[in-house]
C-alpha cells in the first residue's frame, strides 16, 4: 500500500488508535502493530460492518489527474458511512480555526487563527495555512506548502510541495500550483 497510508497509521498508533480492518489489496500495508487489524482485499467486504457502528478512514493519497481517492470517498459516503478525521499531535492548530470532518493534518503542519479547513482536505508534512485563510472540501496540500494569509483554496485544487501561494489569492475549483523545485 502507497505511504499516505502508512503516514496516518503511524499517527493513529502513537495516539493508540488501532484500526479494526484494514482494506487493501497489498497485504504489505499490515506494518508492525497493525498485525492484529483483519485485513480484507475486495471494497464490498466493507459491509460486513455497519455504517452506524465504523467510521473509515481514506488511505488513499491524491495526485492531480488520479481521482481514486475521490471515487472511494463517494462510493462508501453514498452507502451511509462517514469519514473520521486524522490530526497529528505534533501539529499546531489554533482554537480559533474551523475544522471540517474527514480532513487530515500531519506531522509538523500549522493551522493559524481563522482558518476553515474544509471537509476530506489533506494537509501534508509541515504545510502551513495562515490566519483567515478557506480551503473548501477535497484540498491537498503538498508536504511544505505554505498558504499567506487569506488565500481561499476551491474544491479539489492541489497546492505542490514547496509551493508558497501569497495573500489574497483565490485558488480555483480542480487547479493545480506547481511545486517549489529548488
Amino acid at each position: 500500500a502507497g505511504g499516505h497510508a502508512r503516514v496516518l497509521l503511524d499517527i493513529l498508533a502513537r495516539q493508540g488508535t488501532r484500526p479494526v480492518a484494514i482494506f487493501s489489496p497489498d497485504r504489505d500495508i499490515l506494518l508492525p502493530g497493525f498485525s492484529a487489524a483483519e485485513h480484507f482485499q475486495h471494497d464490498a467486504q466493507i459491509e460486513q460492518f455497519p455504517p452506524e457502528q465504523f467510521r473509515l478512514i481514506n488511505g488513499i493519497g491524491y495526485l492531480p489527474g488520479n481521482a481514486i481517492r475521490f471515487s472511494i470517498q463517494k462510493k462508501f459516503s453514498d452507502l451511509g458511512y462517514e469519514f473520521a478525521s486524522v490530526i497529528s499531535d505534533r501539529a499546531f492548530i489554533s482554537p480559533h480555526a474551523k475544522l471540517a470532518s474527514g480532513i487530515q493534518i500531519m506531522d509538523g503542519c500549522i493551522v493559524n487563527h481563522s482558518a476553515s479547513i474544509g471537509p476530506h482536505c489533506v494537509i501534508n508534512t509541515a504545510a502551513v495555512i495562515e490566519h483567515d485563510c478557506k480551503l473548501d472540501s477535497d484540498v491537498m496540500l503538498s508536504p511544505a506548502a505554505v498558504l499567506c494569509g487569506n488565500v481561499h483554496c476551491k474544491t479539489r485544487s492541489f497546492i505542490g510541495a514547496g509551493a508558497t501561494v501569497i495573500q489574497n489569492v483565490m485558488i480555483g475549483v480542480g487547479a493545480q500550483v506547481a511545486a517549489d523545485r529548488h
